[in-house]
């Protein structure tokens, strides 16, 4: 049994623009969490290692909106990592792009397959950008990410 967590990232700027956005004109980040919550057990019985394989798919990449209907984006092998027992990681929009733009859009899912059932959450915040490029107000939100099951 693998369990698939699909989790949605918005990396980057969206700049005011007199065409259609994805989203609203600000600056936004996510920071994806991965936590290994099984306890290793005792020295008889072999650890509980979460084997992760990361796919990503980009829906915009580089301000280009690329996987807009009726475009369809694939998955693309992103990287296979082995996760301890008690032991936790993470994905932010710094590694998981580095090929986006700097102050570039990119928005799309990273999605994690995995031998064992893993406690993943999304952390997103959001900036307004004011017209000398600082930003104000922020917002953060927080979401647990419950996994399919295949």
């Amino acid at each position: 049994m693998s369990f698939i967590y699909s989790v949605k990232f918005v990396c980057g700027i969206q700049n005011p623009s007199t065409t259609c956005t994805p989203v609203r004109p600000g600056a936004y980040a996510t920071e994806i969490n991965i936590h290994n919550f099984h306890p290793p057990g005792p020295p008889s019985i072999p650890p509980p290692i979460a084997n992760i394989q990361k796919r990503i798919m980009l829906l915009v990449h580089n301000n280009q909106t690329v996987g807009l209907e009726p475009n369809i984006v694939t998955a693309t092998p992103f990287a296979t990592i082995a996760l301890p027992p008690d032991s936790a990681t993470m994905d932010d929009c710094c590694n998981l792009g580095p090929n986006f733009a700097p102050n570039a859009l990119n928005i799309g899912f990273l999605e994690l397959s995995s031998n064992l059932a893993l406690n993943v959450t999304a952390v997103y915040t959001a900036a307004i950008l004011t017209s000398t490029g600082a930003s104000t107000s922020i917002s953060i939100d927080v979401q647990n990410i419950s996994p399919q099951q295949v």
